[in-house]
């Protein structure tokens, strides 16, 4: 595949609304790939349908500001040798207008960019062994988009250690990415929901794109009676594992007694007492009802429901 070419400068200046309706940032490509803890493919069509807002990027290890960027950067050049220069673009693919990308400095007489980041002590631990998978999309997205042949990631750890790693590009998960991407940007294109993957950020994110039904709405779906029937059968499994998930549990707890823990080589169970305080809204109501009331949120939401 070849790589050499010029990517689209876009304007800093609107690179954040740009970003979110022209195509797909490398943050985008590790949701939809599946790999982000708290954004599904459901939140970046809608962010890019402009029907959701665009959700935090919990993902990153830390909020990275400029006056800390240019202290990464400065240390990777007093580190490496290498010089850099700062990137003041949103860069656009010219075969691929979908993907976008921004950098945090090109490499001076190299065909490469240093990304700069931030890690806690516990993230730096996997980071000194080798590069998460979600950061290698990520680099690899921005590889596509730039034609760079490699690059740098420099990452600080407590104030004090510089955690360095290059990257070369993949053309196998390139290729992968770039058939996913234009997939999925189809989808928004053709105003098609992305399928499903049963996650928790999923389930959120169809909650935020319809949160509340009309009560005068009724549809029938009659091409999804075989839908219902796989979903009947494994309501049943769920069934059958639950009970024997809790005819286990009810066994450790008969032999712990009052043992609050218990040692089965290198695993431990617990059976702990927990302090808990309750609020007794019932009494509240009937003794203090102006205060119930005072206090009392009031909130419309969806029940879902197989009859």
């Amino acid at each position: 595949m070849k790589h050499n070419h010029a990517a689209r400068k876009i304007s800093l200046k609107h690179q954040l609304s740009d970003a979110v309706s022209l195509g797909l940032t490398s943050h985008d490509t590790v949701a939809i790939c599946g790999l982000h803890p708290w954004r599904s493919t459901v939140d970046v069509w809608g962010e890019k349908k402009g029907v959701l807002k665009q959700t935090l990027n919990l993902l990153e290890p830390a909020k990275i500001d400029k006056e800390l960027k240019n202290y990464i950067a400065t240390l990777f050049t007093l580190k490496s040798g290498k010089r850099v220069r700062r990137s003041n673009a949103l860069l656009q693919h010219p075969h691929y207008p979908w993907m976008v990308a921004a950098i945090d400095r090109s490499v001076i007489g190299e065909n490469s960019f240093l990304e700069c980041k931030s890690l806690t002590s516990n993230q730096a631990r996997d980071w000194r062994k080798e590069l998460p998978l979600w950061i290698i999309l990520q680099m690899q997205h921005k590889l596509v988009v730039t034609g760079a042949s490699h690059c740098y990631i420099a990452a600080l750890t407590g104030n004090t250690e510089l955690i360095v790693h290059s990257l070369s590009r993949s053309e196998r998960l390139i290729t992968a990415l770039i058939d996913k991407g234009s997939h999925f940007w189809q989808l928004v294109q053709q105003q098609q929901l992305p399928v499903p993957n049963g996650s928790q950020a999923t389930e959120q994110a169809i909650n935020r794109l319809f949160p509340l039904a009309n009560n005068y709405e009724k549809i029938d779906l009659p091409e999804y009676a075989g839908l219902l029937t796989g979903y009947d059968k494994l309501v049943k499994q769920h069934k059958k594992l639950s009970k024997k998930i809790a005819v286990i549990t009810q066994k450790l707890k008969m032999r712990m007694g009052q043992a609050s823990s218990a040692y089965i080589g290198n695993r431990r169970v617990d059976w702990r007492n927990v302090h808990k305080q309750t609020l007794q809204t019932q009494r509240l109501k009937q003794e203090m009802p102006d205060i119930y009331e005072k206090y009392l949120l009031s909130k419309t939401e969806r029940i879902f429901k197989i009859n």
